[in-house]
């Protein structure tokens, strides 16, 4: 039996995973790869600017940086919130066209980082819900729900 577990335990060594990090918006479960993560902070004051797009919230000083803060529900096609009583923003970096990029994005709070496996990343379904199935490149159950995989590229 010791060395079944064993056996088990090196073929589960051998399963490719990755760190996400899950969060909430609308009582809804996201979750991006913990790698693009910069850091989680709350209560910064954002700067209202006028822009083109009517999902950037305005810009937020970050240590001396300048970077773009970005309402998430309305960047992911999701229904406005009369009281988005949201002041938490995920700061991301991601490469565009061989810069880096960073962008902050308002969440409502967040679960955590967890290691999932691959395999365990599924599919999108046709979710029939208010979110552009363009941004979610695959759902993953955690405890008693299901996340949408966020496919970060479209979001910058």
């Amino acid at each position: 039996m010791r060395e079944q577990n064993t056996m088990q335990a090196k073929q589960d060594a051998k399963v490719p995973t990755k760190k996400l990090l899950f969060f909430w918006i609308d009582n809804k479960l996201f979750a991006v790869r913990a790698t693009y993560i910069v850091e989680i902070l709350d209560n910064i004051e954002v700067y209202p600017v006028p822009e083109p797009y009517d999902y950037v919230e305005g810009l937020v000083n970050l240590r001396g940086e300048i970077v773009t803060a970005i309402n998430t529900r309305k960047r992911l096609s999701m229904p406005e919130k009369e009281e988005a009583n949201t002041s938490i923003l995920l700061f991301m970096e991601y490469s565009v066209n061989n810069k880096i990029e960073k962008l902050a994005f308002y969440i409502d709070s967040f679960l955590g980082v967890r290691e999932v496996k691959q395999k365990d990343i599924k599919a999108v379904p046709d979710f029939g819900e208010n979110i552009d199935p363009d941004f979610v490149q695959g759902v993953v159950k955690i405890e008693d729900d299901f996340a949408k995989v966020l496919n970060v590229s479209k979001l910058f």
